[in-house]
């Protein structure tokens, strides 16, 4: 029964992976915005950057010296926001 969750767990993440990288390469395309997407599963780490230079992704310290300041969000504000949109529903 393990064996068939891993595999489930497994192939949910991949697709999720696959699209979220894909979501990346739109915004790139469509919006013209600069992407950068850091995903971490066992260890394992998987990115995506829209660009090839060597300035981006910035460092953490850019960020959060830049203006006007970085928008940040948590999962928490995630989970509050469909928790809102919940009671909205009912």
């Amino acid at each position: 029964m393990t064996t068939k969750f891993n595999k489930a767990t497994d192939e949910k993440f991949r697709k999720r992976k696959n699209n979220i990288l894909k979501k990346g390469d739109e915004l790139r395309l469509l919006c013209g915005a600069d992407v950068f997407i850091l995903l971490r599963r066992k260890g394992r780490y998987y990115t995506y950057k829209s660009t090839d230079q060597p300035s981006w992704p910035p460092t953490l310290e850019k960020i959060d010296q830049s203006y006007p300041p970085p928008v940040k969000k948590t999962p928490i504000e995630f989970d509050q926001g469909l928790k809102s949109e919940h009671k909205k529903m009912l």
